[in-house]
């Protein structure tokens, strides 16, 4: 990645722009004014890529000098990380939500040279790789926590298709238990229950129910998309 110092520091928000070399100006000369929030760039097979973020909410992408993304986007800033571990980093944009975690990833494409956005990741917060091109999530589903929410989904050509559902609940004014559901046809109300855990199998994981999620996926997802 490369690192920004530059002669010019701007705020806005009370968020500090990066700094930037005078040699990268130029990519900025129509872009940078006091709207600015936030601002990187990135170097990825031989392309150089500027993504700024400015009020009011745009989110805009530059590939050597050239936009070629400008989208509507509220968001609490990006970061470029390698999400789906092809080895090429992507640019991950965190939402502005009380609800935590939930963030819109646009994919490298080393075919197009460009970043392509992931439909509908925002439904599935917090995700998690843990093998090949399936991901969790985790989000909390109300009573303080004590309901919550496990997706297993995959992302194929850049689409979410969920698999299955873990629903934890703990709340006493119902019976404390763990529903298991595989998700028929990829459509999230086409449930079927597969199977029922005591609350308290969670217990039994370092991390409680983060540790049971990631260890009862990493086991079982293959019994998920079969």
């Amino acid at each position: 990645m490369i690192n920004f110092s530059l002669g010019l520091l701007l705020s806005c928000n009370n968020h500090l722009i990066k700094k930037t070399t005078d040699s990268k100006i130029s990519l900025l000369d129509n872009t940078i004014d006091s709207a600015i929030n936030h601002v990187d760039s990135i170097t990825i097979m031989d392309n150089h890529f500027l993504v700024i973020y400015k009020n009011p909410d745009s989110l805009i992408i530059l590939r050597d000098k050239d936009t070629i993304l400008r989208e509507i986007k509220y968001n609490n800033g990006f970061v470029f990380e390698d999400f789906n571990s092809d080895g090429y980093k992507d640019l991950i944009v965190d939402y502005v939500s009380n609800v935590g975690g939930i963030k819109d990833v646009y994919l490298f494409n080393p075919q197009e040279r460009s970043f392509k956005l992931v439909d509908d990741l925002s439904k599935f917060p917090s995700p998690i790789q843990f093998t090949q091109n399936y991901y969790y999530s985790y989000t909390r589903a109300g009573c303080a926590d004590a309901y919550w929410i496990s997706m297993l989904f995959e992302i194929k050509n850049y689409k979410t298709n969920p698999l299955g559902e873990i629903y934890g609940q703990g709340c006493e004014e119902v019976p404390k238990k763990i529903d298991i559901f595989k998700i028929a046809m990829n459509e999230q109300n086409k449930r079927i229950l597969i199977e029922t855990l005591p609350l308290d199998t969670i217990e039994r994981y370092t991390n409680t129910k983060w540790g049971f999620i990631k260890d009862y996926w990493t086991k079982n997802y293959l019994k998920f998309i079969k």
